[in-house]
């Protein structure tokens, strides 16, 4: 049994069958070109490539003239082959499908395929084709998938689809960054493979819980469209803040219809986000240490003395320490003259 996409039969060739070496006849019709299939020849000439024909070889080609082809000699004796049943499962070239054909072989010598067995076949090409054709969709289902995530991941907002469970179904880089430690909003663990979006306190939660199960009810269409929502979620500090909207994703004529099993957009942003210069502009312009440095990028980040303690594993003597060498070694006054000093270095990561 062979089921060829006939057009790239050594790649997408498939065989079923005992004795029967595939890829010896795939490469034998691409080293045959002035004396191809005979079979496959035949169907053609005789415009027997109709999606749904299903044909044997006695209606192809007589089985004298199939002993006088190169071809038999070369390849179809090798292999053993000398009768076949053949349908096209599909022929019809616009709905961007190969040409598709399933076709079952018996040896040298052996009796014909009787019109039982062509029916047979016949009834199962319908069933073949409709299977093709799912395979085909699921494929281009999952290019677009794979092209969108790219797309979606060169954004600087950050995007997060949710299905009509409000779970994760995509995210990007950006909004990933936006979840990062101390933020308004997290990425949390539902289950052991799914993920679902909290806000990091607890009464702005309930609100953004509140505001899916909205879209929710208005993608599924149980609720009248509105405006969606947009919230901000508070973190550890300003600068950790953020701003979330929240839609339903509306597939027609959206081009979240590429990902099917998304209900929510959930757009993100960090308003009050403070641009940290990198630890490499920092030593090189200053002359701070690796500490200082990530004291200096806290800062900038608006985190307070207590909190970095907190997260450096230090005591808050130790951060005040550093933050009194950064204002020395700036010439700076005030941590707020610091900051604005650091920022104009941010400029040049």
């Amino acid at each position: 049994m062979l089921l060829t996409p006939t057009e790239d039969l050594p790649l997408n060739g498939f065989c079923v069958g005992d004795n029967f070496d595939a890829m010896f006849f795939l490469h034998g019709c691409s080293d045959h070109p002035d004396d191809p299939d005979p079979w496959l020849d035949a169907a053609f000439r005789k415009g027997f490539i109709t999606t749904g024909a299903t044909l044997t070889d006695e209606m192809l080609l007589p089985r004298e003239a199939l002993h006088r082809r190169t071809f038999f000699r070369d390849v179809m004796v090798p292999l053993c082959l000398e009768r076949i049943c053949t349908t096209v499962i599909n022929a019809d070239a616009g709905q961007g499908l190969p040409l598709t054909m399933l076709s079952v072989f018996r040896g040298l010598g052996a009796e014909s395929f009787n019109e039982e067995e062509r029916r047979a076949l016949a009834i199962l090409s319908p069933h073949l084709r409709q299977a093709l054709r799912l395979a085909h969709t699921f494929e281009t289902h999952e290019s677009r998938c794979t092209g969108l995530g790219s797309a979606i991941d060169a954004l600087r907002v950050g995007v997060v689809l949710l299905d009509r469970a409000g779970r994760v179904v995509m995210i990007n880089e950006r909004a990933r960054q936006c979840c990062g430690p101390g933020a308004g909003l997290k990425l949390a663990r539902d289950g052991e493979t799914s993920y679902v979006m909290r806000a990091s306190l607890r009464r702005e939660d309930a609100a953004l819980q509140h505001a899916i199960a909205t879209a929710i009810e208005v993608e599924s269409g149980r609720a009248p469209s509105g405006g969606g929502h947009a919230l901000t979620l508070h973190g550890e500090s300003d600068a950790a803040a953020v701003r979330v909207s929240v839609c339903p994703a509306l597939k027609s004529p959206g081009w979240f219809a590429s990902v099917p099993r998304a209900a929510v957009v959930l757009i993100l942003d960090r308003p009050f986000e403070a641009a940290v210069p990198s630890a490499e502009i920092l030593q090189s312009t200053f002359g701070f240490t690796a500490a200082e440095s990530r004291v200096a990028q806290a800062l900038c980040a608006g985190l307070r003395p207590k909190k970095i303690a907190e997260q450096a594993g230090v005591s808050e003597a130790t951060v005040r320490t550093h933050i009194r060498h950064l204002l020395r070694k700036t010439g700076s006054a005030e941590i707020g003259v610091l900051k604005a000093k650091l920022a104009v270095l941010s400029q040049r990561r």
